[in-house]
């Protein structure tokens, strides 16, 4: 498979605390199937962050996604809520700002929220392939 192939990989947690630690270890797998060990704790840590948020506002399954796109591999977290995706300051479960948007501005080379048609929102990280610049062209906002 080529360096700069296009990939995708998804799956559904329930909205429990123990579907932080089965989304690490899929984010995980992922990247390391792809030669990205590089990005691996990077991602880990990035969608703990944004999995514990949806979590904490949805009661139905969510979505992880991984995808190459071009020079980024971008994670994304879906989910039913009737709130606006939010990042949360650790240990203060509903105070936006904070400590995640820290990481994210850290660890990421790009991230945001939106939401999408029928309630479902995302959340949407991205980071730099290995062995990629930042400069090789924009990232498109990641597939919903």
């Amino acid at each position: 498979m080529s360096s700069n192939s296009r990939w995708v990989h998804e799956a559904k947690f329930q909205p429990v605390a123990s579907s932080v630690s089965q989304a690490r270890a899929f984010v995980r797998g992922c990247l390391a199937a792809h030669g990205q060990r590089s990005l691996v704790e990077d991602a880990r840590l990035v969608v703990s962050e944004l999995l514990t948020n949806a979590v904490i506002d949805s009661q139905s399954p969510i979505a992880v996604r991984l995808e190459r796109v071009r020079h980024h591999v971008v994670l994304t977290v879906k989910q039913r809520s009737p709130h606006s995706p939010r990042l949360l300051v650790a240990g203060h479960a509903r105070r936006v700002g904070g400590a995640g948007r820290r990481v994210l501005d850290y660890l990421t080379s790009s991230w945001g929220a939106a939401p999408s048609v029928g309630g479902e929102e995302s959340a949407w990280a991205s980071f730099v392939v290995s062995g990629d610049s930042e400069d090789s062209g924009d990232l498109a906002s990641p597939t919903t």
